[in-house]
């Protein structure tokens, strides 16, 4: 469990990362609306939604051929409760 909050909390360590949890909090977006809403090249938003993924903040699903990705809000709160505990 340890090993999973510390990836989870590093992942939003990163300034970036965390403009897109921030994001993606209300609802779901695409990858290219991610990348557009912060100025960023689909690539490196790419690079941040696969560790947020990784590390289960973000889920992500395929319409098409876009990828919409969601905030995994319980695993979020179960993460801080955890650290609050």
């Amino acid at each position: 469990m340890i090993d999973e909050q510390a990836r989870a909390f590093g992942a939003i360590g990163d300034a970036t990362r965390l403009r897109i949890v921030r994001l993606v909090r209300e609802r779901e977006m695409a990858g290219h609306e991610i990348a557009s809403a912060l100025g960023i090249s689909p690539a490196l938003a790419c690079h941040h939604l696969k560790e947020l993924v990784g590390c289960g903040l973000l889920s992500r699903r395929r319409i098409g051929r876009s990828k919409r990705y969601a905030l995994n809000r319980a695993l979020l709160e179960q993460h801080v409760r955890a650290l609050l505990a």
